[in-house]
């Protein structure tokens, strides 16, 4: 296989549980070797993945009722099972994203997201593979078929994050305005595909530019301040947020 970051950040939650074959197992270690981050995330896999196995809880009630509100929406309830992240169908139309506005303000009002949800990705590939990531992050942003998001905040217009993810389902986030948070936090990105809320990364306590994938119909983005390590279930307000138009 291709050694493209995109191919072995997709591997990192297989390679967690053990189950890529021999050839696939030793590119991913080396990978590895030179990607802390990655190492990291490979480890926060493995602890969710032993969490799961004696958690049977399902996701509570309440908090979605009062996103969907927010929204506006007409989008179904939740399940609260796992929902499978893998890229998206290509071929879409390009489609820009406004603000959350009302939304985004009574998140600011402390709105609650609750939903089952793993770390996916997240990770940015160190500086050996940087070249790569800004080239293609260059690209999705001048493919038509890409969409665009602008997460914002009501409460301070300074922080701005811009979203692209092009026709095959990969993401990028350009964080770069967002605050560090000290040691013992990171954001975490969350996001509604096809009606259900779950974790699309967990981005650090300094992020800049962020990889996620996506499947399906991704109809709302938003990013809290979490608990180092990420959250299954998420009781912070939303730092920023976008919606579609």
């Amino acid at each position: 296989m291709a050694t493209d970051p995109f191919e072995i950040e997709a591997l990192l939650g297989a390679y967690a549980l053990d189950a890529v074959d021999l050839h696939e197992a030793r590119i991913v270690e080396e990978y590895l070797l030179a990607n802390p981050r990655a190492r990291a995330e490979v480890q926060e896999h493995r602890e969710v993945a032993t969490m799961l196995a004696w958690s049977g809880t399902d996701a509570p009630d309440g908090p979605w009722e009062r996103i969907a509100a927010m929204l506006e929406g007409s989008a179904a309830e939740p399940a609260a099972n796992l929902a499978s992240v893998l890229p998206l169908r290509a071929g879409r139309p390009r489609r820009r994203w406004q603000a959350a506005g009302a939304w985004a303000a009574a998140s600011a009002a402390a709105a609650l997201i609750a939903v089952v949800a793993v770390r996916v990705s997240g990770s940015t590939p160190d500086a050996s593979s940087a070249n790569g990531v800004e080239r293609a992050v260059a690209a999705a942003m001048a493919d038509p078929a890409s969409t665009e998001a602008q997460l914002t905040s009501a409460t301070h217009e300074e922080m701005k994050v811009r979203a692209v993810v092009d026709p095959q389902g990969h993401g990028f986030l350009m964080a770069d305005s967002l605050p560090e948070l000290d040691a013992a936090h990171t954001y975490q990105l969350w996001g509604q595909i096809d009606g259900e809320l779950i974790s699309l990364g967990v981005l650090g306590s300094r992020p800049s530019t962020e990889m996620f994938t996506v499947s399906g119909t991704l109809t709302l983005l938003a990013i809290t301040d979490e608990v180092g390590g990420g959250v299954q279930v998420s009781k912070q307000p939303v730092v920023v947020a976008g919606a579609p138009a």
